[in-house]
């Protein structure tokens, strides 16, 4: 089995990794990870969807179509969900806290504007969230994963949240 994904974003480049399993028993796998490639990135416009910003993401990433929020992504491993917030990042972060039905563990990070959480659905397996709040252009947004991804990797994820983290007013 092998699995691409992003690992650590780099001065306008992300690297990308390529986890392959090596041996498995009933118990057990083990995996071996290969730097395997550098991927550019490029400023992605939100100008047509009403956001006066840019963000920097890897070739391939587009805006994806969707009635309820800005969703950006590659259709593979890069999904990012933009809405308008309307709540401070303090009411998310309780939000987060006490959901019981997604089962809050602990935040692996959390500063004044951002947080990945670990999560344990139904005490089933680890997952990640992430949300980052910014003000561009006088109007509050949420980064966030769409609640319909569920993220079982964190280094996917933090790759992901980095890029979320690029965004720019223009």
């Amino acid at each position: 089995m092998s699995k691409t994904i992003l690992k650590t974003m780099i001065a306008g480049a992300i690297l990308l990794t390529s986890t392959q399993m090596i041996s498995q028993t009933k118990t057990n796998a083990t995996y071996m990870t290969v730097v395997y490639s550098v991927v550019k990135t490029v400023a992605l416009d939100l100008s047509s969807t009403g956001i006066n910003a840019t963000i920097q993401v890897p070739e391939g990433v587009s805006i994806i179509p969707d009635k309820y929020s800005i969703l950006i992504g590659n259709g593979k491993d890069i999904l990012i969900s933009i809405e308008e917030s309307y709540s401070p990042f303090s009411e998310k972060v309780a939000f987060t806290k006490g959901n019981s039905v997604r089962g809050f563990v602990k935040f692996i990070k959390q500063d004044e504007t951002s947080y990945i959480a670990e999560m344990n659905p139904f005490g089933s397996q680890k997952e990640y969230d992430f949300a980052y709040f910014i003000e561009l252009n006088g109007t509050k947004y949420v980064l966030q994963d769409p609640g319909s991804e569920r993220n079982a990797d964190l280094k996917s994820l933090e790759a992901i949240f980095n890029i979320a983290k690029t965004i720019k007013a223009n």
